[in-house]
């Protein structure tokens, strides 16, 4: 209340009575909620040593429930990289279905060694598939030469779609 035992609107304090009405959370949407989570765990040791881009094994599937739906994608590995010359480092990207929807493109440290370069690797973006289908998303891998090992026996590998509303 304001001195005069007016509120800031301007309405008499002795004119307000009665309860508060209470706030229903019905009209809310769906908009910004997070609407179902799939999770894989990937356990496998990989050796990659294509020069072109090759299914890592990683792979996780998801139906949208919306076509206005977003997709939030992570990917957590630990590799290991035995790189042949001083320009072949290792690369990373996700695919939906076929098509790549998220290019990392380089990735790790540069060593040239033959005990191999360890290190912890991880990708995420939002992607908008706008589709009711499933939708199955893989993780791809290639190296400059030499060979890249993932999924490393100390570390697995954890893909996690989570479907959010829009």
């Amino acid at each position: 209340t304001v001195d005069d035992g007016t509120v800031a609107s301007g309405i008499a304090s002795s004119k307000l009575t009665g309860a508060l009405p209470a706030i229903s959370g019905a009209a809310l949407t769906n908009t910004g909620k997070v609407l179902q989570v799939v999770s894989v765990e990937y356990i496998a040791v990989t050796a990659i040593t294509s020069t072109s881009y090759v299914d890592s094994g990683s792979e996780i599937t998801i139906t949208p429930s919306s076509t206005s739906s977003k997709m939030l994608v992570t990917f957590d590995t630990a590799y290991q990289a035995y790189l042949a010359n001083a320009n072949c480092f290792p690369y990373a990207r996700i695919i939906r279905g076929s098509t790549t929807v998220y290019d990392f493109g380089i990735f790790g440290r540069n060593h040239v060694n033959t005990i191999g370069n360890w290190g912890a690797f991880h990708m995420s973006f939002l992607d908008s598939p706008a589709s009711t289908a499933a939708q199955t998303y893989k993780v791809q891998y290639k190296v400059g030469a030499g060979t890249l090992t993932v999924n490393s026996a100390e570390s697995d590998a954890i893909m996690t779609v989570m479907e959010i509303g829009a």
